[in-house]
C-alpha cells in the first residue's frame, strides 16, 4: 500500500469514527453531533479527491452534508460523484434530493430523471421524481412514479398522504 493510499485509510477511518459518533433521533440533530457529521463530510471529501479508487466517497459525503443541511455542499459533492461516475443512479437521485433542498425543482427534475433512466431500483427518485412533477405542474406523470415508488416501499403511502404535493393522488392509485 502506498502512502497516498494509506493517507487516504486514515482519512476514512476518522470519518467513520465520526460518522458512528454522530448518530440522531428521528429529524432532532444536536450541534455537536452535525459537526462531527460535517468533519466527517470533510474527511470523506479528502479521502476521495486524495485517491482515485475511492472518489465514490463522495456519495458518503454528500449524504453527510445533507444531514446537517448544508445542500450547497451536498450538490458539490454528488456532482463530483456523477461527473466521475456518470452512470452512478444513486448519485443522480442523491443530487436531486440537494438541489430540491435549494428549492430549484427544475433542476431536481432532470436528476430524478436521469436515476431512473440508469435503472435505480430505489424508492427516492420515483417518490421525489412524482413530488417535483407534482410541483411542476406536470400532473401527468406524477402517477406513474408513485405507483412504481409504492410497489418499491408501500410503507412510504403513509408519507406520500402527508405531502401537499402528492396526497390527492394516492387515492387515485
Amino acid at each position: 500500500m502506498d502512502d497516498i493510499q494509506q493517507r487516504a485509510n486514515d482519512l476514512i477511518a476518522k470519518a467513520k469514527a465520526l460518522w458512528a459518533n454522530a448518530q440522531w433521533d428521528g429529524n432532532a440533530m444536536h450541534h455537536r453531533r452535525a459537526e462531527q457529521l460535517y468533519d466527517a463530510a470533510m474527511y470523506y471529501t479528502e479521502a476521495a479527491q486524495l485517491y482515485d479508487p475511492y472518489r465514490t466517497f463522495f456519495l458518503v459525503a454528500g449524504e453527510c452534508y445533507l444531514k446537517v443541511g448544508s445542500y450547497g455542499e451536498a450538490e458539490g459533492s454528488f456532482r463530483s460523484l456523477v461527473d466521475f461516475r456518470p452512470n452512478h443512479h444513486q448519485g443522480w437521485w442523491m443530487l436531486g434530493q440537494a438541489v430540491l433542498s435549494q428549492n430549484r425543482p427544475n433542476d431536481a427534475e432532470s436528476h430524478f430523471d436521469r436515476s431512473i433512466e440508469l435503472g435505480s431500483t430505489d424508492v427516492e427518485p420515483y417518490y421525489y421524481g412524482a413530488m417535483v412533477k407534482s410541483l411542476l405542474g406536470k400532473n401527468d406523470a406524477v402517477l406513474p412514479l408513485l405507483r412504481k415508488a409504492l410497489e418499491i416501499q408501500p410503507s412510504w403511502k403513509i408519507q406520500a398522504r402527508e405531502e401537499s404535493w402528492l396526497r390527492d393522488y394516492v387515492d387515485l392509485l
